[in-house]
């Protein structure tokens, strides 16, 4: 049968300590207790207020810039800064998927997409549309037409004007172009859905059409 081994009396215990500490010893870490109980309540309280500090003056992810790593501040609620910073994004999203291989540069592509949607069209239209001056828009035409993607039909009415057609070569290039854009796009902005991506593009475009209230109020 296993005996219990019985606590030691209190007085047994007390004694023990007291052979281990002076009495005067154990006087002053009694009375000293409460104090370092209340010295780490305070200390504790105020690591918890400096580090809710900290925290609260950490900036978010989304108030630092996407590259070098810098505070935007008030640049934040500026819409064109951010539009700025997503064009750098898509700029090289679409050279990286369409740009390099097809050796097109985004404003041919785009002008060639514009002649597409509306075959017929002429080059001050084009350049209206792009904000492009027309002795350059005649420079991006000449471009494109000397690749093989673009033919132009001197108007019946001014002979001044051409009309713009692709050519199948430019059909079947802008076609594969668009393609390959949207697929990049939807894979690098993996972390927008496809109603925010479809949302995005309509508030820009919504932004954009602002451009003839801004031209009207300059004039």
């Amino acid at each position: 049968m296993v005996r219990q081994r019985q606590a030691a009396p209190s007085h047994q215990f007390k004694s023990r300590l007291e052979r281990l500490w002076p009495k005067k010893s154990l006087v002053f870490v009694s009375n000293m207790i409460p104090y370092w109980k209340h010295m780490a309540r305070r200390d504790g309280g105020n690591s918890a207020l400096q580090d809710n500090a900290r925290m609260a003056h950490k900036p978010a992810p989304t108030d630092i810039t996407p590259a070098g790593s810098l505070l935007e501040a008030e640049l934040k609620a500026v819409i064109g800064y951010q539009m700025a910073q997503a064009s750098v994004a898509m700029d090289r999203i679409y050279e990286e998927a369409a740009g390099k291989k097809k050796g097109l540069h985004r404003v041919e592509y785009t002008l060639l997409m514009l002649v597409r949607a509306n075959p017929g069209c002429t080059a001050s239209s084009l350049a209206k549309a792009l904000a492009v001056s027309a002795p350059n828009m005649a420079l991006w035409l000449e471009r494109v037409a000397t690749k093989g993607l673009l033919d132009r039909t001197p108007s019946a009415a001014d002979r001044r004007s051409n009309h713009l057609h692709l050519t199948p070569r430019g059909e079947e290039t802008t076609r594969r172009m668009t393609q390959e854009i949207l697929a990049a796009e939807e894979a690098l902005l993996a972390g927008l859905s496809v109603g925010e991506r479809a949302m995005l593009a309509e508030l820009l475009h919504k932004t954009a059409s602002c451009r003839n209230a801004i031209e009207a109020a300059g004039q």
